[in-house]
């Protein structure tokens, strides 16, 4: 598929969701992904994609430059999110949601065109795992809120997890004093 996927010039959304891609599947992917010149959107959840894989996803997403959607949720990435998630400038929608994580790299601030970052249902990644993250607050808070609810992000009824509002870039905030 990934040979088919550089031949390609006019895809603008790769929907591959459930279909145990794993980290070669989405090492394989990365260097089709990596010189695409028209992919906005990715959708890799539920592949068991671990750490590795991310890693090599996200180098080719940020030598890409054109991407704005990257969905991992549902995958095994952990304990950290790679740094290399910190150079996906274009990014505007994160989705990390129930994977493996405890903490997130403090540069995953610097991306100021991030509107939109789900990380819930990462049952060990606590606030006071992400106080170093710079111009975090927003981020802090919608965690806490999850905590002090009790929901966990859990699925809601129609099959959708429980997304983040749109439309504050939460990345973009004032730092507490």
């Amino acid at each position: 598929f990934a040979s088919a996927l550089k031949g390609n010039t006019t895809l603008k959304t790769l929907k591959l969701r459930y279909n145990e891609i794993r980290d070669q599947g989405a090492k394989a992917l990365a260097s089709a992904i990596e010189g695409h010149p028209c992919l906005e959107s990715i959708n890799l959840g539920n592949n068991i994609i671990g750490s590795e894989g991310a890693e090599e996803l996200a180098r080719a997403i940020a030598a890409n430059g054109k991407i704005k959607k990257l969905d991992l949720r549902y995958n095994v990435i952990g304990p950290s999110l790679p740094d290399s998630f910190s150079s996906l400038t274009s990014l505007e929608v994160l989705d990390i949601r129930a994977n493996r994580l405890t903490s997130l790299p403090k540069s995953l601030g610097t991306l100021t065109n991030l509107k939109e970052l789900v990380v819930e249902r990462n049952h060990e990644l606590k606030p006071s795992t992400l106080g170093s993250i710079s111009n975090a607050v927003e981020l802090l808070k919608a965690i806490k809120e999850q905590e002090d609810s009790g929901t966990g992000g859990a699925e809601q009824p129609g099959g959708q997890g429980a997304e983040q509002p749109t439309g504050a870039k939460a990345m973009e905030v004032e730092p507490s004093s």
